[in-house]
This record gives C-alpha cells, structure tokens and sequence, in this order.
C-alpha cells in the first residue's frame, strides 16, 4: 500500500466566526487547516516554530490587522512574505456587485 503525500498545512485567519468556519471546510478538502481567529494567536503558533506552506489573513480584524500580521511574519521569516493570501470580507467587483472571499474561493 502507497501512503499519500501529506497535505499542504494552511494557516487561516480571520476573526469573523462564519467566515472562518465556512472557509476552513472550503479548504479542509484539500489542504490540513489551522483555523485561528485572531492574528495574535497565528504569531504565537509561527514563533512557536509551526511552519505552514500558505497562510491566509483577513485585513481587516480588529487589534492586529492583516497587514500588521504580513509585516511581522516577515521580518520573522522573510520566505513566508510571498506565501501569504490577504483577503478581505467584501470586495468590490468590476460590476460593482459584492462577494464575500469565500464565495471568491469556491468560484
């Protein structure tokens, strides 16, 4: 018997409950999910040593922003810079309609 190759690890962000259950089962069919809610618990698990092969972030959280969380993670490690996703919980389409990430995602 073969044994499959581990699943890329995926940390994901995002301090918003639904969207962060919604986009962790979005990704969870493909990736090993790390779901956190806050990007002061994803910096402890980085300086803690866990390594993921993406992170996504949402910009706009309250206390410490996505950008906040790219900028720190990048003088920590300055090879995870082009590995992290940031996205943000609406964004404008050139139709001027509304969609969340997720439903970007699932697209």
């Amino acid at each position: 018997m073969t044994s499959r190759p581990p699943r890329p690890r995926v940390l994901l962000i995002d301090d918003n409950a639904l969207v962060l259950k919604a986009t962790a089962r979005m990704l969870r069919r493909a990736y090993q999910v790390t779901a956190v809610s806050a990007a002061s618990y994803a910096l402890d698990l980085l300086a803690a040593g866990e390594r993921f092969d993406a992170i996504v972030c949402d910009v706009e959280m309250p206390r410490l922003k996505g950008w906040d969380l790219y900028r720190r993670a990048r003088l920590a490690d300055p090879d995870i810079a082009s590995r992290i996703v940031r996205q943000r919980r609406r964004s404008c389409a050139a139709d001027g309609s509304h969609h969340s990430a997720a439903e970007y995602a699932s697209r």
